[in-house]
């Protein structure tokens, strides 16, 4: 589904078009009709009534209160009519255009007495269409056997301008609610109130830690993307921001859940990367999109849509170039992995990767550079979890000339509470939550006092100069598992001789039932069950055949906010001779009759 950066882009094409309007003095945008295309199962019905109607050809049709069709996935459908209360509206008298906000999830549309929440799944997008460019170019050609390119999830008729959600598959989740009530689908927003955001993590960590981190198996590039419980919090992060995001925070992708959970320092570069990546969002993304729009249609060129690929560090892309240190790091990080391939996790040889009792020298290849921002644009920031408190009091009178320590934020207070060591307080230090192991029995898990960086590196200079940003490359690699989507990534999967946590737990020990002691307990200590992913690394021709650029060469679909089934697309011929070219306003289908030319001034 749509990311931070599509949804955000979607909206910014509507309010670019619904800003434009009101500062032209055009009158109120009364809802005159919504529009809908019908999904095959609708049209093949609609055949069996009336052989003439729209929807049968397959043509945008006009939706009343009496149309039967609901619209969602599979576990959520709803009306697109509005409705209240599971009722349908008997029309759409009184209901107007006032106001658009967003979610990092959905886009939300006030009409007065009802709003209407978009919820946008896998390819949606917005437009806002002319009445010429819906009636002729969009309205006048079918869908069947995809002549249009696209289908019309809903369309809202403005009378002179006709707003539509479009999508390559109708598959989009509409809500209407009363404005006083809570939306019907929430995510966090981590740009518009950090504050909250840290709360709401910290309320899911101390869930995380009443259970024992060392439980929390699943990879934490799945976890932090899925709705259960992190998703909603991290809004708008999905398959190709996670692997950005970890790759800012200075995190491996194949690090569990528990491993970023219980070290303070991680989380906290994981939260910082996410509001540095929005910041960038909304701090760029309207000089980005501003070249790909002709009037109020996004249409990019290729060389547009290509240009995506610079906003990315990982994702589909075959080297990455970064500061000369944290090529360092990465080197430094495979050679200790590669000491452990082949050794057995119960082996004595095994070690674990993530237990402070037991520190190895293998540190995150984290580059503190790539979150400046969060440094120095806004006033709660975590360099004092990411870096130790003393190590960053020291860090922020060098390097921002005056102390930014800031120990009352949710997070730290949270970590505080379960007994970070590490952490300044007048106050005694609580124990670890409990944890269970299998027989039910109370363990403990210390929280992972340790940073996992290489502090010494950072000391002389904490953000690299522009100029020496881009002074080493590396190869970016491609990797495949059973259960997960592919993940890029400059490091390697750990080996099954890195554990994620130590040996905590004790397990009965394994005799024959004859002679055997209720009480009696296998004295070693037992390894924590971890859900393992076994990745594979994709061949060289198979990963480029799926980077960013070699996807839009192919003339399939990337990711971004430029990828969509309905932008308009730019015609250009021969002018007279003598003159410059001639370029066809944009057409929105790939109907040959839609294509219409006129001279750009």
């Amino acid at each position: 589904m749509p990311e931070y950066t599509e949804v955000l882009a979607c909206f910014h094409t509507i309010e670019r078009w619904f800003n434009a309007i009101h500062s032209s003095a055009e009158p109120p945008l009364p809802l005159k009709a919504l529009w809908s295309d019908a999904t095959h199962k609708e049209q093949t019905s609609a055949k069996k009534v009336d052989p003439t109607s729209r929807a049968s050809q397959g043509l945008v049709y006009r939706l009343d209160s009496d149309t039967p069709i609901v619209r969602g996935s599979r576990h959520v459908q709803k009306s697109p009519w509005p409705n209240y209360d599971g009722l349908p509206l008997p029309s759409l008298d009184g209901l107007a255009l006032g106001s658009i906000r967003a979610t990092p999830r959905t886009i939300i549309l006030d009409f007065g007495a009802l709003c209407f929440q978009i919820q946008l799944l896998t390819h949606v997008m917005a437009q806002p269409y002319t009445r010429e460019q819906w009636d002729y170019e969009v309205a006048a050609v079918s869908s069947v056997d995809n002549a249009r390119g696209f289908k019309v999830g809903i369309a809202f008729d403005l009378d002179a301008y006709v707003l539509a959600f479009l999508t390559a598959d109708n598959i989009y989740t509409p809500h209407w609610y009363k404005p006083d009530m809570p939306l019907p689908v929430y995510h966090m927003d981590v740009y518009d109130d950090y504050t909250a955001f840290l709360a709401a993590v910290a309320e899911a960590v101390k869930v995380a830690h009443s259970e024992g981190f060392q439980h929390q198996t699943a990879l934490a590039t799945h976890s932090f993307r899925q709705r259960s419980i992190y998703g909603n919090i991290f809004g708008g992060v999905g398959t190709y921001t996670i692997v950005e995001l970890f790759f800012v925070a200075g995190l491996s992708v194949f690090l569990t859940t528990g491993e970023v959970l219980v070290s303070p320092s991680r989380l906290a570069r994981l939260c910082e990367a996410f509001w540095v990546f929005a910041h960038h969002a909304h701090a760029e993304i309207r000089d980005f999109l501003k070249p790909a729009y002709v009037g109020y249609i996004l249409a990019p060129t290729e060389d547009q849509r290509l240009s995506f690929s610079h906003r990315l560090h990982v994702h589909g892309k075959r080297r990455v170039y970064m500061p000369s240190r944290m090529k360092e790091l990465v080197k430094a990080h495979e050679e200790l992995l590669n000491k452990y391939v082949g050794v057995h996790p119960d082996s004595e040889d095994a070690a674990t990767r993530s237990d402070p009792a037991k520190p190895i020298d293998l540190y995150d290849v984290f580059e503190p550079t790539y979150l400046e921002a969060a440094f120095r644009c806004k006033d709660v920031n975590l360099g004092h979890l990411i870096f130790g408190y003393e190590e960053w009091d020291m860090m922020c009178g060098h390097e921002l000339g005056t102390s930014r320590h800031n120990a009352s934020d949710p997070l730290t207070l949270m970590y505080r509470s379960l007994g970070h060591e590490n952490l300044p307080t007048d106050t005694t230090h609580l124990p670890p939550g409990p944890c269970k192991d299998d027989n039910n029995k109370t363990a403990s898990l210390t929280l992972d006092v340790c940073t996992h960086l290489k502090l010494d590196i950072y000391r002389a200079e904490l953000f690299v100069p522009r100029s020496t940003r881009r002074a080493s490359a590396l190869d970016v690699s491609l990797y495949f598992s059973d259960t997960q989507t592919t993940v890029w990534s400059v490091t390697s999967p750990f080996p099954s001789g890195l554990i994620p946590f130590g040996r905590i737990l004790y397990k009965p020990l394994s005799v024959p039932k004859k002679g055997r002691k209720k009480e009696e307990k296998d004295p070693r200590p037992a390894l924590p069950e971890v859900t393992a992913d076994v990745f594979y690394r994709a061949a060289t021709d198979v990963r480029d055949a799926r980077t960013f650029v070699s996807v839009i060469k192919s003339r399939a679909v990337a990711i971004g906010p430029l990828e969509y089934c309905a932008l308009g697309v730019r015609v250009v011929r021969a002018g007279p001779k003598g003159k410059k070219n001639w370029s066809c306003v944009p057409t929105f289908c790939f109907a040959r009759h839609c294509v219409y030319y006129a001279h750009v001034t």
